[in-house]
């Protein structure tokens, strides 16, 4: 018989500085996607402590809700008095009510003098499977007593339609016809529930785009009454069915950013970017029906190695170097951004607007004449030949992959080369180019050069994943198989060397600027794929 020792060793960690806290009284559910489920995850993704509340009991799943239990009131009241006697509480959010548990609410609010702290009131009262979860007695009774106290209230489509309704105007048409139907309905709310913000989500309701393209859009609306504004939100639509706790996951996210003390407009932006994350990278293999996000798409195993509060440099040991920047804290979610991107979708689904290809084309064009100089550079830099080499060879690979760009453009009568300006996104980008270029050392440079290679080697695969053609002349399917071809592998397999060179002998501090320098340069690649995306919108505003 033999004993095994293994010591566990960790990182050394500042203490962990106040943590937002946020309060949900909402509805469980047994399946995960969710209620308080969905929102303990949302508030963790956001760095939030989560505490509860529940009002009902579910037995459900993927394909339905089986049954609801009603907590009693009196123990919704305990549960309240215990979280809000105990702990400082900045946001509370409630999903799925109750009569008693409004009731419990209104009055834990004023015995605790919560206000002005923020209340999100999310009316949730049908289940994504179209089961009831909420009467509409209780319905009346949250207008009455928590809507005048609410920061926001997030309706979707049709649960406001039922507010409306509450107050004898049923609408008589609910085919919505434009987004100014939906400002109206928005204003509408607050004026007859005194709410003073209202965000009406418009995830129920996609938009067709003009022109044929075949995909669709969403836009939110937000209505502030002191500043009597509305701000519209669009966004792509996702052809998916795995929507299940979209709007209970939304609420949350725009709690944890209100608890984080970000303004509503900016709040609720990135609460919208949250959740269209989850849904891209949602795990399709879960349930039968209409299946959950994934509400934790920025956090990996190995990423948590790595701590979200600090950078551990031990993680960065040989072998390990990139999957370990990927998952650091500070690239994770911008990687999953980049390489989940709907340019890349759109791609994928052969829905992407041809306006928006071709400014890419070009764009891109202008960017790897740039990007092949400054590999130019960083062989001149190279601390050994065999990285030269391997520069030498991206350039011509470079060179192949700007062939193939004029072919696609010469196809389309496109030949003015000399004379494409470079829009904004590839500006900023190439800015960033020349101050690192400038400035940085070569491993700077490498790193400044690493996103644009690993990203279209992981994004080229996701989209080949979700790739439905087998034509070869379709040139979307080219563009994807372009990236995951031999060639291309190689080339990411040569940089992945060259990467485990750069952090090699890197002190903390080093360490540290590089994860800097890859997220930086992650975000311009974001930004230069959703450039290409508007192009078509501006286009045809132009027309």
């Amino acid at each position: 018989m033999t004993t095994e020792l293994i010591e566990i060793t960790t990182a050394s960690l500042p203490a962990t500085s106040r943590m937002p806290r946020i309060l949900t009284i909402a509805g469980s559910d047994s399946s995960g996607g969710a209620g308080i489920e969905a929102d303990l995850k949302t508030f963790s993704a956001h760095g939030c402590y989560g505490l509860t509340c529940m009002s009902v009991l579910t037995a459900q799943n993927t394909e339905g809700v089986y049954d609801v239990h009603s907590v009693p009131e009196e123990f919704i009241a305990q549960a309240l008095d215990a979280n809000l006697d105990d702990i400082d509480i900045d946001v509370i959010k409630t999903g799925v009510l109750t009569v008693p548990a409004v009731y419990a609410l209104k009055q834990a609010l004023v015995k605790h003098n919560f206000r002005p702290k923020p209340l999100i009131i999310d009316p949730v009262m049908v289940s994504t499977s179209g089961y009831a979860l909420s009467e509409s007695e209780c319905l009346k009774v949250c207008i009455d007593e928590l809507f005048p106290l609410a920061t926001i209230v997030t309706p979707n489509i049709e649960e406001a339609y039922k507010i409306l309704t509450a107050f004898g105007e049923e609408p008589s048409e609910k085919t919505l016809t434009s987004f100014e139907e939906l400002k109206a309905m928005a204003l509408r709310i607050h004026q007859l529930t005194k709410c003073a913000v209202v965000l009406l989500k418009g995830g129920h309701s996609p938009w067709a785009h003009q022109q044929g393209s075949g995909s669709r859009y969403i836009t939110d609306v937000l209505y502030e009454s002191t500043t009597n504004q509305f701000t519209v939100y669009k966004s792509d639509y996702i052809e998916t069915t795995n929507l299940h706790g979209t709007g209970c996951t939304l609420s949350s996210a725009i709690s944890s950013q209100l608890a984080h003390g970000v303004e509503t407009k900016e709040a609720i932006a990135a609460a919208i970017k949250y959740v269209h994350n989850a849904v891209l990278t949602a795990d399709l293999t879960i349930g039968g029906g209409n299946g959950p996000l994934n509400h934790l798409f920025n956090v990996s195993t190995a990423g948590m190695a790595a701590t979200a509060a600090t950078l551990d440099t031990e993680a960065f040991t040989e072998g390990t170097v990139l999957s370990s920047l990927l998952t650091h804290p500070k690239v994770s979610l911008v990687w999953k951004e980049y390489i989940n991107h709907d340019f890349v979708r759109q791609v994928a689904s052969r829905t992407l607007p041809e306006a928006s290809f071709v400014y890419f084309l070009r764009q891109d064009y202008v960017y790897l004449i740039s990007y092949a100089q400054v590999h130019a550079l960083a062989a001149s830099l190279a601390p050994t030949m065999e990285i030269m080499l391997n520069e030498t060879r991206t350039i011509t690979n470079i060179s192949v992959e700007m062939d193939r760009h004029t072919a696609k453009l010469t196809a389309r009568g496109i030949t003015d080369y000399k004379d494409i300006r470079a829009g904004p996104a590839c500006t900023n980008y190439l800015n960033y180019f020349r101050n690192i270029a400038r400035d940085g050392e070569w491993a700077d440079i490498h790193l400044a050069l690493a996103p644009c290679l690993f990203g279209y080697g992981y994004a080229g695969k996701w989209g080949m994943k979700l790739n439905k053609a087998t034509d070869e002349a379709d040139e979307y399917y080219q563009w994807l198989q372009d990236y995951v071809s031999p060639w291309f592998m190689e080339a990411c397999a040569k940089g992945q060397q060259t990467i485990e060179e750069c952090f090699a002998r890197a002190s903390p501090e080093t360490i540290e600027r590089y994860v800097g320098i890859f997220a930086d340069v992650c975000q311009l690649e974001v930004d230069f794929w959703s450039e290409a995306l508007a192009a078509a919108t501006v286009q045809h505003d132009a027309e």
